[in-house]
């Protein structure tokens, strides 16, 4: 064992890292890791443009692997630059995944997001992408990071700045869509933060062969602007805490009651005889969730009188991205069973990003970002 340094430091090395290899193996000795478990294809560092004085550095640890499928417990740090010494650290499990949607990339954003008058964020870009061919994807998500002592903090979790997907016959005819994100920092504050200006430039593209077999391509680009807002722990668009997409699931009734609170007054009826409908959920409380949009996959959109309204979380329902881990509480360490990927599962609560599910008497809690609120396809 006390010959593993060198044998890693030998293995980085014909990774061709442009890092400083002494470094990494400083940090994985200090985290106490196996460099075995390690994958070194997405450990990265750079050093902090503000400071160089302190490295980031992000080591990926393998916590499960199965043919295509793996994920890693995802380690970020601040480093002494010049010593190798952990300054900050934040560690989470299993937060980042690779299976059909494959894992492509880590990078380490330093652009100057000045978040509060003395505090500086930096950001982690993960890269993602699709393997079929007719059906191309890809997408990539930042999350921002602050240095509280000895900790970092997530203050923007997993905030997809690049979405891409369409169909093609692999010849010519094909459509797709893109959307390419560009942050901002802005002047007004909220919770004594920066707001943070989006830019989403959306790119509707389609090809066809003409008339001599000739592939022609049109575009349409449309740019929208919303504002990320501090809301005393995260951004969040126009600082709420985060919604939920979600389907109708009632399979007792023929229409399902929405209410002005809590097993109040009725102030819409659903006919969910006729249609499937996602719902747009934000806020639990004793069962019951707070609906501030409700979508006909053919009737379009349903007016929720005043706006809002509250929903039984036994009508409401979600699907499985993928094969999933249920940990007994949010941000928890204790696994407590798994579900199947594409399965239909029940929603009985929510706190903040995470969700409390059931499925034949299972119950326990997973990120939202791993549930699918369509009721008639699956999501990637």
């Amino acid at each position: 064992m006390k010959y593993w340094p060198l044998l890693f430091l030998f293995f980085i090395s014909s990774q061709s890292f442009a890092q400083d290899s002494t470094l990494f193996n400083q940090v994985i000795h200090q985290l106490n890791l196996d460099p075995f478990n390690i994958d070194t294809e997405f450990m990265v560092a750079k050093v902090r443009p503000d400071n160089p004085k302190e490295t980031i550095v992000v080591i990926p640890e393998i916590a499960e692997e199965d043919g295509d499928y793996m994920t890693f417990n995802c380690y970020l740090l601040i480093v002494n630059s010049e010593t190798g010494k952990i300054v900050s650290k934040y560690f989470e499990p299993s937060c980042w995944y690779s299976d059909a949607i494959v894992l492509s990339g880590i990078e380490i954003d330093t652009a100057p997001y000045k978040v509060s008058e003395n505090n500086r964020a930096f950001g982690i870009r993960v890269h993602h992408y699709g393997r079929s061919q007719p059906n191309p994807y890809s997408h990539s998500s930042l999350s921002l990071f602050v240095k509280s002592k000895d900790k970092l903090e997530r203050i923007l979790k997993n905030y997809e700045v690049i979405d891409y997907g369409g169909e093609w016959d692999m010849q010519c005819d094909g459509e797709s869509i893109g959307e390419k994100k560009t942050l901002i920092m802005k002047t007004n504050k909220t919770n004594a933060h920066f707001d943070i200006l989006v830019k989403n430039e959306i790119t509707d593209t389609e090809t066809h062969a003409d008339e001599n077999g000739d592939c022609l391509s049109t575009e349409k680009i449309t740019t929208l602007k919303s504002t990320l807002k501090f809301n005393g722990e995260e951004y969040t668009e126009n600082g709420a805490f985060r919604s939920l997409d979600v389907f109708l699931s009632d399979s007792d009734e023929q229409t399902t009651n929405v209410r002005l609170e809590p097993n109040g007054e009725i102030i819409l009826k659903i006919d969910d005889n006729h249609d499937y409908y996602t719902l747009t959920i934000t806020e639990a409380k004793d069962g019951w969730f707070k609906l501030v949009r409700v979508e006909g996959i053919d009737y379009g959109h349903v007016d929720i009188p005043g706006g809002e309204g509250w929903i039984h979380h036994s009508v409401v329902g979600v699907a499985t991205r993928r094969d999933l881990s249920l940990l007994d509480a949010p941000e928890g360490a204790l696994v407590v069973g798994t579900i199947e990927q594409e399965i239909g599962v029940q929603i009985k609560d929510k706190y903040k990003d995470w969700v409390q599910i059931e499925y034949k008497g299972l119950i326990g809690w997973i990120e939202s970002m791993w549930l699918c609120g369509n009721p008639v396809t699956t999501c990637p």
